[in-house]
């Protein structure tokens, strides 16, 4: 099996497989799951099986997330 290349220091990904993606958004693999079915999340594109999450997609999801105005949810 070989290992997959390092990335140079300071050059981010393009892509993250969804357990990674989660982890960068800061929720649990299923939050993450349940985001995408709800919509609030972009749907991956399939690689080889694998589900690969586009960082600028991603980005942009977490910006049109709602905002908290401090009351309760």
């Amino acid at each position: 099996m070989s290992k997959s290349p390092t990335l140079p220091q300071g050059l981010r990904p393009a892509t993250l497989p969804d357990a990674e993606s989660a982890a960068y958004i800061g929720v649990s693999l299923n939050k993450f799951r349940k985001m995408r079915e709800h919509g609030l999340m972009p749907k991956p594109r399939k690689v080889d099986g694998r589900n690969l999450n586009i960082v600028a997609e991603l980005d942009k999801a977490i910006v049109a997330l709602p905002v908290n105005d401090g009351g309760r949810e």
